[in-house]
């Protein structure tokens, strides 16, 4: 089913991503200070001709089929986190966070942060909360950070990140992510207008507390830098993974024979460069078969990844992925990635349908939440067990799942 130019608009722009809950031990009738009972909120895009909407609510479970009859609802493709007990909603139509406790089992409004005296627009899309009272937002067009305290909803200070400027490319950052009380900014060099990404994982890393960048990591070897994903040992791995097949995809319109292929890199804890001698080649641990999407983890510590995989076969015959609308097919098939293997090893996840490409996929209890969805209309969520790459269906919703959290 082709998209309609709507659903081909959500292909074309960055996605968000939510990070770890920092609680995922109380159960389903702990009561917060409010007096209401705990559950889950959960997140959905609709896109529509006339836009798109986020809409935002609480549930008691994540089972049967959620509508969004009851939930908040935010214009635009806004930003969803949840720390600490509340829900965090960051605007992409101004430079706002909102922020929402639970009372009586209702989101209500009981905060806000605005950058707008930084000069931000709205809020961007690369932003992790490292603590209750430490988040990270960056933005790609004044090539900032602003650190900021969300439990008091004030803004601590700002950091210059003129570092990812590359002259001729516009920047992105997402997914930014955080570990050991570091925070890692990919930058992804990419002219959507002329169809070019620069082949090279960048990776930027801060240190919010001392406010300082404290190292900027490159590398050639592989295309357009993705998710930082950690292995028990303190070693870290990303997935360049070409912006979601894009530098495949610009590569194949303009006939070029030479496609570039993603790949891992690897970084020793305290080393200053990614491991020169390690750099495995996705289609080779897949047996031919090319991601599509960011890594992604049910547990950044845990050296296990996931990410989809593009079975080109399955396109209709007069269907090429020469452009964003082969997003729209059921093409892709989530697969699993150890990384704490030399090379890592890779397998699908049982269980799961071929599906589109959505929205990122989150952690929650211990699990890797992923919509799956041919249409955007209604999305079957699955949660997959990361230690045997197997799925269980969940629940359905109106709209792209875009995440789900305990309260």
């Amino acid at each position: 089913m082709r998209r309609t130019p709507a659903l081909l608009l959500a292909a074309l722009l960055p996605v968000a991503c939510a990070p770890s809950p920092t609680d995922t031990s109380v159960d389903d009738t702990d009561t917060d200070a409010a007096g209401g009972t705990s559950g889950y909120v959960v997140g959905s895009i609709v896109i529509t001709d006339s836009g798109r909407t986020m809409y935002v609510q609480v549930v008691d479970a994540l089972t049967g089929h959620l509508d969004n009859r009851t939930a908040i609802e935010v214009p635009g493709n806004a930003l969803l986190e949840s720390v600490g007990g509340h829900v965090f909603v960051g605007l992409v139509e101004e430079p706002t966070w909102i922020r929402y406790a639970l009372q009586d089992g209702q989101l209500v409004e009981d905060g806000r942060v605005s950058f707008g005296a930084y000069g931000w627009p709205a809020i961007d899309y690369g932003n992790t909360f490292v603590r209750d009272d430490l988040a990270v937002s960056v933005s790609t067009s004044l090539l900032e950070a602003i650190l900021w305290d969300p439990s008091t909803m004030t803004v601590i200070g700002n950091v210059d990140l003129s570092v990812l400027h590359h002259e001729g490319y516009g920047v992105e950052v997402f997914p930014v992510t955080d570990h050991d009380g570091l925070v890692y900014i990919p930058g992804r060099h990419v002219d959507w207008e002329q169809g070019q990404l620069e082949h090279e994982a960048m990776l930027v890393v801060l240190d919010p507390d001392a406010a300082e960048v404290t190292q900027v990591l490159r590398d050639d070897r592989c295309p357009v830098t993705g998710r930082m994903v950690f292995d028990p040992d303190g070693v870290g791995y990303v997935m360049a993974d070409g912006r979601n097949y894009s530098i495949q995809m610009f590569a194949r319109a303009r006939g070029d024979t030479d496609i570039p292929r993603n790949c891992f890199l690897r970084l020793q804890p305290g080393a200053d460069a990614f491991d020169v001698d390690w750099s495995p080649d996705v289609m080779d641990l897949t047996g031919g078969h090319e991601s599509l999407t960011a890594l992604e983890t049910a547990d950044g510590g845990s050296g296990i990844g996931f990410a989809k995989v593009f079975y080109e076969d399955e396109l209709p015959d007069d269907v090429a992925p020469v452009d964003f609308s082969f997003w729209g097919y059921p093409m892709a098939r989530m697969w699993r990635f150890d990384l704490r293997t030399d090379p890592p090893t890779a397998a699908p996840v049982d269980g799961l349908p071929l599906s589109g490409i959505g929205f990122s996929s989150v952690p929650l209890d211990g699990e890797l939440l992923s919509g799956e969805t041919t249409d955007g209309a209604t999305t079957t969520v699955f949660a997959i067990d990361p230690e045997t790459a197997t799925s269980r269906e969940m629940f359905t919703m109106d709209g792209y799942f875009y995440g789900a959290f305990r309260l």
